[in-house]
């Protein structure tokens, strides 16, 4: 099977590491995490541009899945504190343009990762465990 290069534009963040030792590392640097929110106080966990190609912003979703989940990969402890949450929390779900791509793109990409790591595992055996450690 022939791997596809990743597609390159400017309007694609680019590839990264995460690795606190590497450089100091915050939810920040994510490429769809903005400092401040306009509209409040406080971070804006998905703070995405305007776009009127709903193909390229699924493309750009999925990148930003992968960001996403390299991040959690680099820094463990940013895992269990309702990250996505927070990020979904941000969503313009009523958002009828192009941009609902994006979101599209994040979600498709995180299922498909969800799905290819957890396939071979006992689902239900593992969430027992998790409730015990959460006692």
């Amino acid at each position: 099977m022939k791997i596809k290069a990743p597609i390159t534009s400017d309007l694609f963040p680019a590839r990264r590491n995460y690795k606190e030792e590497l450089e100091e590392v915050s939810v920040h640097a994510l490429p769809f995490v903005s400092k401040q929110d306009r509209s409040k106080l406080g971070k804006k966990y998905w703070d995405v541009k305007p776009i009127n190609d709903y193909s390229l912003a699924c493309n750009i979703g999925a990148e930003y899945a992968a960001h996403f989940v390299q991040y959690l990969k680099n820094n463990p402890n940013d895992v269990e504190i309702n990250l996505l949450g927070l990020i979904v929390k941000d969503m313009d779900f009523t958002d009828d343009s192009c941009a609902k791509g994006y979101h599209v793109g994040f979600f498709t990409y995180l299922e498909f990762l969800l799905y290819k790591s957890i396939k071979k595992r006992k689902v239900f055996h593992d969430l027992d465990k998790h409730r015990d450690k959460c006692r």
